[in-house]
């Protein structure tokens, strides 16, 4: 036997230290990567699943109406008017379509267009540059006025601005109207944790702004990997607090204020989800083009003229009209040249106004989404590593830790999809490889320490012990640590009949082939019921029963086994009978009693044995079979403790070689539970022969011993017994039988 390792048992407390370290420092280190690219992109990934996976859970709010101008309008207002114009379109035409909206009873118009430059007053703009482009600039400022005055006259009407650091376009004319379109001035104390602020807005012309309702900013949100998943309900900009396009229309169409305290955003009396940096994740209703309803803003600058020029209206007015009928009308533009589109976790090509109705939707029903504060995420990361890592440390079975790795790990995917429906967004892809990481290295721990002399132990063991024996020593190696321990044990010793003849009749090959063939079957039967093989010598069997596993009913277990092994000798018979033998029997002998046990050896060589008076005894009996004709004998101590399982007869009190006091002995004929009735009749009849011949009467023994012959024909106890009945009726043996016998061999 190879050089063991060390057998020293790392204690349970010192494991789960180790494991809590490996555990604290992965925590540390996932903590420290979090919100990295490389952690970030997948992590943002996973929302994304989750996103597409509960699109469509509630249908698009009905009030919501997309008014986008495309490529389409432009050209049917080019074949229109007779010459290829752009957009924006003139002033007029689209004051148009805001009087149309209007009197079509829509209940807001939200402009999601930005109007910065053309439209300027004239005190907006330089005196040079007044003195060259003035007439154009008039030109454009009285066109820009028809929108405005048609926004005024809606009355519910939000515009777009643009945060952003550095102010182009707040201008001191523009100024004055920017605070009571935007929500308040942030107060020292009034502004939400995590709220954005930049530096400046860039404000709308006035031939717009002054005319609006609300402003409310256009910006969208996108994450580092470009994908718009996000939105910030309010953002700072300049000296103001301003709503989102989205917020300011909730706002319009519920007649409620938007409040803003340190605690949070609310509308009216109903707070808006957000996470710590003030946003919340989109609850996309759908995919691109197919979520919000779309009208064509061609067509309502075309009913609007018509009504303007009190012309009837037509089938197809009268069908615009009813689709924006109290409706929230996000209006922008997206065309060639322009496109307004961006990435969305449903598509790569989502309008941008379809962004701020996916906003106003989300706010209007309270059911964005959330990502959870850091210190949740840290809670849920710290629990993984630390639960796992101790786990992983402490435990002994090689699987286990796997397992509870899947299990945390579904629980936490489980979890992260549940949540997601509820409304908020817990990190899964940073805890889960934490899980797999931290199993990973208390495996490696495992491997370093304990894994090497597990392995040791089941290529050492594994074709001697069961596998529930190797587990035991798992569990404690430190029985194998050199030295003995005392134990009860059952020891089992078995031996060929006549093996010495049989092997002269074979050439050498043919023995190591009958032997290999037996050998293999018999050891089945042993460690099926945890038997300990302690070695074989030639075609001699050592085992016991009762260490390392503790076993209260070892000797019932023994006596199994040898029943078993008896049994199994018929599946030999092709094998001996292919050789040319007659035929092949065993003799078995079981004692059970104390034994010191364990590893008995050096260092670099040694054998897990026992040893003692009880497995000499044992042994002794194996070879005191001969002088019975008897299969499996059997000692007191074992007949003891196993009588209430075992079918066994009576054989003598003898004497074995090396003793001087009698034991008395048995053969074990069968196990209680799957004994045939010739069996319990061949017992029966033996033992009334047995205690007849104790008590001298001749007359009772003869008929008890003639039963036994019939139940069980060739049985070499009942010769025996015939034998010395025939000795005590013709005076050559004394009457009554002492039922002593001294044996003069092994």
């Amino acid at each position: 036997m190879a050089r063991a390792p060390s057998m020293e048992v790392m204690t349970r407390g010192r494991r789960a230290v180790v494991g809590l370290l490996i555990g604290v420092a992965l925590f540390l280190l996932f903590q420290g990567l979090r919100g990295t690219q490389a952690f970030e992109r997948p992590e943002l990934a996973l929302v994304d699943v989750r996103t597409n996976a509960f699109i469509g859970t509630r249908g698009p709010d009905p009030r919501i109406l997309l008014a986008v101008v495309v490529e389409d309008d432009l050209q049917r207002m080019s074949r229109l008017l007779g010459y290829e114009v752009s957009w924006p379109w003139p002033g007029e035409f689209q004051a148009m379509a805001a009087d149309f909206l209007r009197d079509a009873g829509a209940a807001v118009i939200l402009c999601d267009f930005l109007y910065f430059d053309r439209g300027r007053a004239l005190d907006e703009v330089a005196p040079d540059t007044l003195a060259v482009e003035g007439d154009q600039i008039q030109a454009e400022l009285d066109d820009v006025k028809k929108l405005g005055a048609a926004l005024g006259r809606f009355g519910r009407t939000a515009v777009g601005v643009y945060v952003t650091d550095e102010a182009k376009w707040e201008l001191p004319g523009r100024t004055k109207l920017a605070e009571p379109r935007s929500l308040v001035p942030p107060g020292e104390n009034g502004v939400p944790p995590g709220t954005p602020m930049r530096g400046g807005v860039d404000l709308p012309v006035a031939a717009i702004f002054e005319d609006a309702a609300l402003g409310g900013f256009v910006n969208v949100v996108t994450d580092i990997d470009g994908i718009v998943r996000s939105a910030y309900p309010v953002s700072g900009g300049g000296v103001w607090m301003w709503p989102s396009l989205g917020l300011a229309g909730a706002s319009l169409l519920t007649n409620e204020p938007v409040t803003i305290t340190r605690d949070g955003v609310s509308l009216g009396e109903i707070p808006l989800p957000h996470d710590e940096h003030g946003r919340f994740l989109m609850n996309f209703r759908g995919p691109p083009d197919e979520t919000y309803p779309v009208v064509s803003v061609y067509d309502l600058v075309v009913a609007g003229n018509r009504m303007a020029n009190g012309e009837p209206p037509t089938a197809e007015d009268l069908e615009v009209r009813e689709e924006v009928k109290d409706k929230i009308v996000v209006w922008g533009a997206s065309y060639a040249g322009a496109l307004d589109v961006r990435a969305t976790p449903t598509s790569g090509t989502f309008l941008g106004p379809e962004i701020h109705a996916t906003q106003l939707d989300n706010l209007l029903h309270g059911d964005g989404r959330v990502r959870v504060d850091r210190w949740i995420n840290a809670l849920i990361l710290a629990l993984c590593c630390l639960g796992l890592g101790v786990l992983g440390a402490i435990t002994r079975r090689r699987f286990l830790p796997h397992l509870a790795t899947l299990g945390v790990m579904g629980a936490l995917v489980g979890a992260a999809f549940l949540l997601f429906k509820g409304g908020w967004s817990i990190d899964l892809f940073t805890p889960v490889l934490a899980c797999v990481t931290t199993s990973m290295a208390s495996t490696t721990f495992r491997l370093l320490t304990e894994g090497r002399r597990n392995k040791w132990l089941e290529a050492t063991f594994k074709r001697y012990l069961s596998p529930e024996v190797i587990d035991a020593l798992k569990e404690d190696p430190s029985r194998l640590a050199l030295g003995g321990r005392r134990r009860e044990l059952t020891i089992l010793f078995s031996d060929v009949a006549g093996f010495t003849s049989l092997s002269e009749k074979l050439e050498p090959e043919q023995v190591v082939l009958l032997l290999n063939r037996y050998l293999t079957e018999q050891s089945q039967e042993l460690m099926d019921q945890q038997g300990v093989i302690d070695k074989f010598e030639g075609d001699a069997i050592m085992a016991f029963f009762g260490d390392p596993l503790d076993m209260e009913d070892h000797a019932a277990k023994a006596c199994r086994a040898a029943v078993r092994c008896m049994k199994a000798l018929p599946r030999l018979e092709p094998v001996w009978r292919e050789l040319g033998l007659d035929g092949f029997d065993i003799r078995i002998g079981l004692n059970s009693g104390q034994a010191l046990v364990g590893n008995m050896g050096s260092e670099a060589r040694f054998d897990y044995t026992c040893m003692g008076d009880a497995v000499n005894l044992a042994s002794r009996l194996e070879g005191a079979n001969k002088a019975f004709g008897s299969k499996i004998m059997i000692g007191p101590s074992t007949y003891e403790e196993a009588k209430e399982h075992i079918l066994a007869k009576r054989l003598a009190d003898i004497v074995v070689m090396g003793k001087k006091e009698a034991v008395r002995v048995y053969e074990l004929v069968a196990m209680k539970d799957d004994a045939t009735g010739a069996e319990k009749g061949h017992v029966t009849a033996f033992n009334t022969a047995v205690e007849a011949l104790l008590a001298g009467d001749l007359e009772a023994a003869r008929p008890a011993l003639g039963a036994a012959e019939s139940t069980r024909p060739g049985d070499g106890p009942t010769a025996w017994m015939r034998g010395l009945l025939e000795r005590m009726e013709a005076g050559e043996a004394p009457s009554p039988w002492s039922g002593r016998l001294v044996l003069d061999s092994k």
